[in-house]
């Protein structure tokens, strides 16, 4: 289906990833030039390409003042942190114990070393291709130099095979704590992803620093969309949201239309209000959700640390007042209608 936006964003890897959730690698782009944010939504209706929605890069504090009924504030970054130690219930999670099986199977282990030859070694053969390999031109790659600070008070933690280093993981310790800062596999080979060394590094980082009497552990940054592979990982761990970037993205619809909707109903996310975050889920008008299906979307996608999940049922016509909700869902999800004039 054709769709035209409207995007003003100076962080290209951003817009890079935004375009990528929209269209994929095939779209067509036309500088407008520069614009006042006032004049922004007049200069998208003047267009000839009948833009159905606007993506506004924005600081934090313009996010919190906009209004709320017109536009959704998107952080373009969201952090978490996960308690140590791991507990049982978390261990109990489906996903997590393949996880730990693969490690178990293909018998991983780990070492840790703060020495810079092994830094170097990390960054350039393992960091580098794995984050280019996974995240192509949206791809973040901090200064090697950087890093080399951060060792100055951190630990290289790597995974192991056959006393082979396949993968690694920088670990900082800073006043608010310890941070999981960068991962990296050797080479980017898809081998190792297989062989299940991200989980490893996630569970040998949590039992390492268990064993250094850390009690919380901040597991960095993520996508602020609901579907995101990194956001959906990090839960697993039964992950808190706790923190987000300063800057994001204002997203406005100006047309309702079936591109629009399909956009809206395969990318959920989370936004920001009152210095609270939120959760966005979109329906169609016409669908009715059972009480199972209700709790399925609220076990996937009502992540801890969202004050609240909202799933808008989107119609045509001015949105009503709050629907009702099975009452035992009601304390962390709510069912609202959202429509937009075109």
């Amino acid at each position: 289906m054709p769709l035209s936006i409207i995007c003003a964003m100076e962080n290209r890897k951003f817009r890079n990833y935004l375009c990528g959730l929209i269209y994929g690698d095939s779209f067509r782009e036309l500088n407008l030039g520069w614009v006042w944010y006032w004049n922004a939504i007049r200069i998208a209706r003047k267009a000839k390409y009948d833009c159905a929605i606007m993506l506004v890069e924005v600081h934090n504090s313009l996010g919190e003042i906009l209004n709320s009924k017109k536009w959704f504030y998107i952080p373009q970054w969201v952090k978490g942190e996960v308690d140590i130690p791991i507990g049982p219930l978390v261990l109990q999670d489906r996903s997590l114990k393949s996880d730990l099986r693969r490690i178990r199977k293909n018998a991983l282990q780990y070492q840790v070393c703060r020495d810079p030859e092994s830094l170097s070694d990390f960054y350039y053969h393992m960091h580098i291709p794995y984050i280019t390999t996974s995240h192509g031109n949206c791809a973040h790659i901090s200064p090697f130099e950087e890093m080399k600070r951060g060792l100055t008070s951190g630990d290289l933690l790597f995974v192991t095979k056959q006393g082979e280093r396949i993968a690694g993981a920088l670990i900082l310790y800073e006043e608010t704590g310890a941070r999981l800062r960068s991962f990296g596999v050797r080479d980017g080979n898809n081998k190792y992803l297989v062989d299940g060394v991200i989980g490893a590094l996630y569970y040998y980082s949590l039992l390492y620093l268990e064993s250094k009497g850390v009690n919380k552990v901040n597991f960095g940054w993520s996508r602020s969309f609901l579907r995101d592979g990194v956001l959906r990982y990090k839960a697993k761990w039964s992950q808190r949201l706790f923190g987000t970037s300063r800057n994001g993205f204002a997203l406005r619809v100006l047309s309702d239309t079936q591109a629009v909707r399909e956009f809206l109903y395969r990318n959920p996310f989370i936004f920001k209000h009152q210095k609270l975050l939120y959760g966005a889920y979109f329906i169609d008008s016409s669908e009715s959700l059972s009480p199972e299906e209700f709790k399925k979307i609220d076990d996937d996608y009502c992540l801890f640390g969202l004050s609240k999940l909202f799933v808008y049922r989107i119609v045509s016509s001015t949105p009503v007042n709050r629907v009702k909700v099975p009452p035992e869902q009601a304390t962390r999800v709510a069912l609202e209608e959202i429509a937009w004039k075109n």
